[in-house]
């Protein structure tokens, strides 16, 4: 829909790539719920793998949760990189890098759209 369309023109402009969708869908993390760590590509099937992850805030209760990006920086091991999800903003990056969402310290639902992307 309006929201794809506006963030592969965003990424075409701003990073000379064209996105392609490969999939949609939405985690719903009740107070207390996580997601486990991940990383959106199959090592077994490279080829149909996604290029790019984009998580968009549809309803996330204010100060809530957080993605947390895992990494390695080749002197230290198991470092990470905390982006805070909020409401209409979106965190965009390769699919391969490792990814979860922490838990959800509200009383509410948070709403989170995951979309996968190729490039061409």
């Amino acid at each position: 829909g309006f929201l794809q369309a506006y963030l592969r023109e965003f990424f075409s402009l701003r990073y000379k790539q064209h996105l392609i969708n490969k999939a949609c869908f939405a985690n719903v993390l009740f107070p207390g719920d996580a997601t486990f760590s991940r990383t959106a590509v199959d090592p077994l099937n490279l080829n149909e793998a996604p290029d790019y992850t984009c998580l968009y805030g549809i309803d996330i209760q204010p100060d809530s949760c957080s993605v947390v990006m895992e990494y390695d920086d080749n002197r230290r091991a198991n470092r990470s990189w905390h982006i805070p999800l909020e409401n209409n903003k979106f965190v965009i990056f390769p699919s391969t890098q490792r990814y979860f969402i922490t838990k959800n310290t509200s009383q509410g639902l948070n709403i989170i759209l995951t979309m996968y992307y190729g490039y061409i």
